[in-house]
This record gives C-alpha cells, structure tokens and sequence, in this order.
C-alpha cells in the first residue's frame, strides 16, 4: 500500500471523493466557430549580386555599392523579412471535463483537448521585405535608392493542424448564479497550441505555443449544455534549434524591376541564412458544448468507456500516481483496483 500525498490529492476535488457531478461535453461544430490570425515572421540576412560571370555569363548584371565608384560585380548587402498574415473562421471540436460543486459554487475544467481547425485548415497570405543598400547596376544601367522596403507577395502558407490542449490537472472556477441550475463562471487554463503547417508546399516547422486562454462561459446543468469564450493574442521568438532547421537561401535568381529608371530587369542573385524568427496566434473563440454525465470509469474523459481507460487505469495505478487512486483515500492500494474494475464493468449511460 501506497500512501499518496493529502496536498498533491487536494489540488483537485475532481479526483477526491466529494460529492460532485461530473460531465463530459463534446463541442457542436455547427454552432462554434474559431477566428484565428496565425503570426510567422522570418528575418534574413546576407546579400545581392549581380548574375555577371566573366566566363559563363560575360553580358550579364553588375552590382556596385553606392552612388559613384567602385569596379566589377561586387555583393550588395541585403536584409529580407519573409511574413505570414491573415485570418480565417474555423469550425472546432473537441471536448473537455467539468466537475460541478453546486453546494460550494465550485467548478473544475479539466481534460480540454479541441481541434481549433476541426479537420479542415486555414491560409494566410506570405510575402517578402527587402532592404537593401544604395547601389547601382550595369546591363541595365540603373539606380536602385537604399534603406526603402519593398515587399514582394510570394504565395500562401497554409495551417494544417491546429490543437489545444490542457497542461494543468484542473483549472478552478467560482461559479455565479444565474437562475435554476444554471451558472457563469470565469477560469485560467494553461494550455499547450500545437502547429503543423505547410509553407510554399514545403513542410514548416512549429513550434508548440503555451498559452493561457481566459475561459468565459455559462453553464446549465438541467440540458447540460455550456458557452465558453476566450479572446488572446500569444507570440514568442523562434528557438535556435528551430532556426537551424531553416535553409539558407543560395544562389536564388531574383529578377528585380529596375527604379531609376524604370522598365528594365536586373538579373541579380540572391544569398541570404535565417538570423531571427518569431511565432504567435491571435484568437477569438464562441464554443458551445452539449454535455452527458460522466461515468466514473471513463478514465481517458472521451465520453467512452472501452479498453483505453482500462490501460490508462493500469499504467497510473502501477506507477503509484495520484490518478490512480480511484477511490479518493490518498492510498494506493487494493481497494482501488476492485473499485475501478467494478465501476469498469458496470453498464453506464446518460443521466
């Protein structure tokens, strides 16, 4: 026998013996929708060069630095900032746990896991910012002022996957009445955004984006139903691990409209490695959830009971944590394991 921490098991009524209700709600993608403005910003560094070859390339473009002097084809120095931006409407699903406590006015989310794109995917808009140094160009002459952005659309990066999912055990709320058995209550979950998407037609890497989203909603436990809200806007910098997986941009032919004067091409060549990245999401979410009472041996909180929760069950009660003490005595022991498999191997339905 096991004895389990009393601070770590109060941390959560919701794996305690109180006397709670416990429900599953699964969201209804017809009546939810996700506005979300995905944020990727990629800064380069490195140079522009003319395509003259004395050998293979004896016509072709000269690059010089500056408005007057210099000789032959010399590199020009050149920053590009490559942005993804836009926003779209997604459909969600998903589901998460609520533990209610009507006599204490208590209220526990736990379990939230939504796809935020609910199989489909959204797009934005990628383009490129170049600036450059003053300098000119020979075959064609022309003047090409410095320090002046330009930015070039390239095409789309498209989000394929979009999920969020809980971090923290339980995310507590007070509940304020409302009327018969119904509620509004506000909560702070910690969740983890995970990202795949697809840049160009190339894959793009991630990474994870920890949030916490401001849970809004109002429940009523005589349907059940509940509306949940958040709003957030979340970015952080591109780790360098990441950063190394970016390809350098080499000898990229990079046909640039002359300015001064205008109407001709200058053939250049473009050279440039990733120095900086940053990634984030803006949101702004209505969910609405229609949910059935929980059986108690829905271990995995998927609103099903089958031979997942049996192992989920196992695998905690053989490595001594809190979840598996099913019984809610801070002890670990035999008495779990009979009260699990009963409860497994009770026909359980909606209430």
């Amino acid at each position: 026998m096991r004895l389990i921490s009393p601070i770590v098991l109060a941390a959560s009524f919701a794996h305690s013996a109180l006397a709670v209700d416990s429900y599953i709600f699964l969201f209804n993608p017809e009546l939810s929708s996700v506005r979300t403005s995905p944020l990727l910003s990629l800064d380069f560094t490195g140079s522009l060069i003319g395509n003259y070859d004395a050998a293979s390339n004896p016509t072709g473009t000269l690059t010089r630095p500056g408005l007057f002097g210099g000789s032959g084809n010399q590199p020009i120095p050149t920053s590009i900032n490559l942005a993804a931006e836009g926003n779209s409407v997604t459909r969600p699903s998903g589901r998460f746990r609520v533990d209610v406590d009507a006599d204490t006015l208590l209220l526990n989310v736990s379990a939230l896991n939504v796809d935020l794109l609910g199989g489909g995917q959204l797009t934005s808009t990628l383009s490129a910012g170049f600036i450059y140094d003053t300098f000119r160009t020979f075959a064609p002459n022309s003047l090409f002022p410095g320090n002046i952005p330009i930015r070039i659309p390239l095409g789309e990066i498209a989000i394929t996957t979009l999920t969020a999912e809980q971090l923290a055990p339980i995310a507590p709320a007070v509940l304020t009445p409302l009327g018969q058995l119904r509620y509004s209550f506000a909560a702070a979950v910690p969740v983890l955004f995970s990202i795949e998407g697809d840049l160009l037609g190339n894959p793009a890497p991630l990474p994870p984006i920890p949030a916490l989203l401001p849970l809004v909603g109002e429940i009523d436990l005589g349907i059940p139903a509940i509306q949940i809200s958040w709003a957030f806007d979340q970015s952080q910098p591109l780790p360098p691990e990441l950063l190394a997986l970016i390809p350098a941009i080499e000898n990229q032919p990079l046909p640039l409209p002359t300015i001064l004067p205008p109407g001709q091409t200058a053939n250049l060549i473009l050279n440039q490695t990733v120095s900086s990245g940053l990634a984030g999401l803006s949101q702004e979410a209505t969910l609405i959830a229609n949910g059935s009472r929980r059986c108690d041996a829905d271990f995995n909180n998927d609103g099903i009971v089958d031979e997942t929760d049996l192992a989920g069950f196992l695998n905690a009660f053989e490595s001594g944590t809190f979840a598996g003490d099913f019984n809610g005595d801070f002890f670990l022991d035999f008495f779990d394991y009979v009260a699990f498999i009963s409860a497994f191997e009770t026909p359980c339905g909606p209430t």
